[in-house]
């Protein structure tokens, strides 16, 4: 059916502007938040479907049939993306048919979506395909940016059909798909078909910038992995792409396998699920490699139960790769990692520092470390690599994620607390430090008025500060330790103040603060009264936190909150419903419990919001 034509008397001035009907049929294509969950290495699963699209991609439909000036525009946003495979393309071949089978095949497990699928589903294609069959299959290809295989069966059924097409590319000489950009797979298991499927895919285009690779749940990935990643690479090799971003997701089953990364030397982003140890060495050596290298997210995996079997086990896949070129420099100078921004880790001190000690980036700017402790001493250890001159100098994020055992506090044999100073005091090196969030579980972190004086002098672009301790643990119950021991400091308010002061970006302040007094209280009315500057970024200050506001006692809240208010007018409370996405960060009334926000803690945010003019 074709779109019906309207006259230039009756048309609208804006549909005689494409740009303007392309901008608005691009609010409804999903391409944009599908590339971002691909390049952001999330769940292959979120990129398959939201939860409006069947509604969307029926009101696509009618736009197309509506006129012609809408045809184009919402036939790219209905093709953008394919999550059922190329089947959607088949249909334009008049002899393509699916038959579905009136029962299952005996014998398959029904929990599995593969065999479920391919039980009932089987597609054919009568007869041969025609020049009008294929005029029509470029008409749509040439739309497709995206292809998402959420499961195996899809490849299945898809396979047989892959000879008509290489076929068709080899007499077209170009490519099947020209303009698609990323792709989401399954591994192929070694099976011939899905490894000819990733082939096609790899091979179908010049412009394939983003690929996720992921095991099948709840498996680990196959030893033949590796051999996948040949695979795309000999593919991506025919066509001249140059892919950019690649995420091996294994739905947090442990990585045991070689990944070569370095076959691949444009990649900017790289995700990985966890590894065995023997798998990130091998990893971290081929990634040293790739000079343009700007992102990456990698874990080693230290929980036994998923890496003790495997760790004494040679590694799956092609395990030596033979050091040459880029590689074998950058494995004979301990060096690479030269475009660096940002590096997401989760590992021992000895794992993140081998890592850093590789690091030659002038321009590593955000840093996540996630840690397993035995003692408080070795979170020094793990963070002294940051503090580094070659690091130190472009660090604008810092992010850690300290976790210590809690059975040597219940010995006796650490500390409950950890001194700010002592175990951190790599991080003020970090002179550019915009934004810092330490959580610190199983030990408290005792910071002083001291140490918030050395951090105003230290980071003086501050934007955000957020420091959070477990001071509430299903242990307390069980061994009696309590966080608010006399030797556990923690910041005054008139300090934070300072800080705030000093940082004239700071926008977002969240530590536990100490008890005030009414003579505290009344220094710091006495240095309003005087103050000339105002500081007007600071908007979201969180004094107290779970736990910490039934222990924390302030004088009259009401002065307070005026008092703190003089000094930061831009200052607000939390909000009173579900997240507030016009103000992104703000803390919200349901992240206190009832007994928490009958607090004075609670009461001095909440009187933020009534002096907001």
């Amino acid at each position: 059916m074709e779109a019906p034509a309207i006259t230039k008397a009756h048309m609208h001035p804006a549909l005689s502007n494409p740009d303007i009907i392309y901008s608005i049929f691009a609010h409804l294509n999903p391409l944009p938040d599908v590339l971002a969950t691909l390049r952001s290495g999330q769940d292959l699963h979120k990129a398959v479907l939201r939860s409006d699209a069947v509604l969307i991609r029926s009101a696509l439909k009618n736009a197309a049939l509506v006129c012609r000036a809408f045809a184009g525009p919402a036939s790219d946003a209905l093709w953008s993306v394919l999550h059922a495979g190329f089947a959607p393309l088949f249909y334009t071949f008049k002899g393509f048919e699916v038959i579905r089978k009136r029962e299952p095949l005996l014998g398959t497990d029904l929990y599995s979506v593969e065999h479920i699928l391919t039980g009932l589903l089987m597609q054919v294609l009568n007869g041969p395909v025609s020049a009008d069959d294929w005029a029509r299959w470029e008409d749509r290809a040439q739309r497709v940016r995206c292809f998402v295989f959420a499961d195996h069966a899809r490849w299945q059924l898809d396979a047989a059909f892959l000879p008509v097409l290489m076929d068709r590319a080899r007499d077209l000489a170009h490519p099947l798909f020209p303009n698609l950009q990323a792709f989401a797979v399954r591994e192929s298991l070694g099976y011939p078909p899905r490894r000819g499927l990733l082939f096609a895919l790899a091979h179908s285009s010049a412009s394939l910038s983003a690929v996720t690779v992921a095991t099948r749940i709840p498996l680990p990935f196959h030893e033949t992995l590796a051999e996948d990643l040949e695979e795309l690479q000999a593919g991506l090799a025919m066509t001249g792409a140059r892919l950019r971003y690649m995420n091996v997701y294994s739905h947090y089953q442990c990585i045991h396998v070689t990944l070569p990364f370095a076959r691949f030397g444009d990649l900017r982003t790289v995700h990985t699920s966890p590894m065995t140890l023997a798998g990130y060495r091998y990893a971290v050596t081929h990634l040293s490699a790739l000079e343009e290298l700007e992102e990456l997210i990698i874990a080693v995996d230290d929980d036994p139960e998923r890496a003790g079997g495997l760790a004494g086990k040679p590694l799956g896949g092609i395990y030596q790769y033979p050091l040459e070129g880029k590689l074998k420099e950058a494995f004979e100078d301990q060096g690479g990692f030269r475009a660096l921004h940002k590096l997401s880790l989760d590992g021992t001190h000895s794992e993140v520092g081998e890592l850093t000690q590789r690091i030659k980036s002038a321009t590593l700017e955000d840093v996540s470390l996630v840690s397993n402790q035995d003692f408080t001493s070795d979170i020094t250890k793990l963070v002294k690599p940051l503090g580094s001159e070659h690091i130190a100098a472009s660090l604008r994020k810092v992010h850690l994620s300290l976790d210590t055992n809690f059975a040597l506090v219940a010995s006796g044999a650490d500390a409950i607390h950890a001194p700010f100073a002592d175990v951190l005091r790599p991080l003020f090196r970090l002179h550019a430090l915009e934004e810092l969030e330490v959580t610190s579980w199983h030990r408290v972190l005792s910071i002083s008025d001291e140490d918030v004086w050395d951090m105003a002098t230290a980071w003086p672009f501050l934007r955000s500060l957020i420091i959070a301790s477990d001071s509430k643990s299903s242990n307390r119950a069980r061994i009696a330790w309590t966080p608010y021991a006399p030797s556990i400091s923690r910041p005054s308010i008139p300090a934070l103040v300072h800080l705030a002061e000093e940082c004239r970006q700071l926008t977002r302040l969240r530590v536990d603060v100490a008890d005030m007094s009414e003579e505290d209280l009344h220094v710091l009315e006495t240095h309003v009264a005087v103050a000339t500057a105002r500081q007007t970024q600071l908007i979201h200050w969180i004094p107290a936190w779970g736990d910490h506001c039934l222990h924390l006692s302030l004088p009259d809240v009401d002065r307070l909150a005026q008092a703190l208010h003089r000094l930061f007018p831009s200052l607000e409370g939390p909000g009173p419903g579900e997240a507030d996405w016009h103000r992104p960060g703000r803390p919200m009334k349901y992240w206190w419990t009832e007994e928490e926000q009958e607090t004075a803690a609670y009461h001095l945010m909440e009187n933020f919001n009534e002096r907001i003019h």
